[in-house]
């Protein structure tokens, strides 16, 4: 596909009509000048079955917005069905949309990365871990990693996998409340429309005045920020945190680094809670008081 605006699709086969799905179709009819086809093949859905009925398949610029089961899997259920190149969503709205608030297609090209990325794998606490940043970073790189039955990825709760419920259990904090901080509070939780991810998509300070056990940081691209603001809080009061580092190429490696130099006596897991990169998150878990 080109880069030129000029040059972009105009019709559309949107595959996926769940949250991922209403948020892509949400951006596409605001930038406008689409002519989109919205299809699912989930049983249940308003959008259930309809790839059959599409005629002149091959006039189509087929894209996915499904994260629950494997792009690769996404992508053969279409090239069954008779569409032609499929790509993830986020890449198309990354070329083709630059009215979107919100872009998680960035690729990375450059090969320099790569000694950075080997010193965050060295630094994550388990194997888990380690596979799942693996599979995010290739993932930016062009490629999707094979599965792994011992990791699969999705299946823990996101912002609570179990060594975080066990380190607010291990601490006899609560799991919501004043000392839980979200991104602050009043806004609105991860599964939103374009609205609230605006919402989102600033830098947050927090006081020192209120002790924090739980700091969760979801800022739609200013998490570096965020954390470079912050990080003499955190420092001093010590709570787990979780950091979302799907947003830009920040998360690459940066917000992860800025952590691991200055928490010391940490533990860092990272953990895929989607496909085809999103919903990644990075967890500082303190060892000691």
């Amino acid at each position: 596909m080109s880069n030129n605006i000029e040059d972009r699709p105009k019709k559309i086969l949107l595959y996926g009509a769940g949250a991922l799905g209403r948020l892509i179709k949400s951006i596409l009819d605001s930038e406008g000048g689409f002519e989109i086809e919205w299809v699912d093949k989930y049983l249940g859905s308003e959008r259930y079955n309809m790839l059959d009925c599409i005629a002149n398949k091959e006039e189509y610029q087929p894209i996915v917005a499904i994260s629950t089961i494997p792009f690769s899997e996404s992508c053969k259920n279409m090239v069954k069905m008779g569409f032609k190149n499929p790509i993830p969503a986020w890449y198309f709205v990354e070329k083709y949309c630059p009215k979107s608030p919100v872009k998680n297609g960035w690729m990375v090209r450059e090969r320099e990365y790569f000694k950075e990325i080997m010193n965050i794998q060295t630094s994550l606490e388990d194997g888990i871990s380690f596979y799942h940043y693996s599979s995010f970073v290739n993932w930016h790189y062009g490629a999707e990693s094979r599965m792994m039955k011992w990791a699969p990825i999705g299946h823990e709760r996101r912002w609570y996998p179990d060594f975080v419920a066990n380190a607010l259990v291990k601490g006899n904090l609560q799991t919501d409340g004043e000392n839980i901080a979200i991104y602050p509070s009043e806004l609105p939780p991860d599964e939103s429309g374009i609205d609230d991810i605006i919402l989102r998509k600033r830098i947050y300070s927090f006081s020192d005045s209120q002790l924090f056990n739980y700091i969760k940081i979801h800022a739609e691209g200013f998490e570096l920020e965020t954390i470079t603001e912050n990080m003499s809080i955190f420092v001093k009061q010590r709570p787990i945190i979780a950091v979302t580092v799907y947003h830009n190429i920040d998360g690459l490696f940066a917000i992860e680094k800025m952590l691991i130099d200055n928490l010391k006596d940490y533990k860092f897991y990272f953990r895929q809670h989607a496909h085809m990169g999103l919903a990644s998150i990075f967890y500082c878990i303190p060892e000691k008081g």
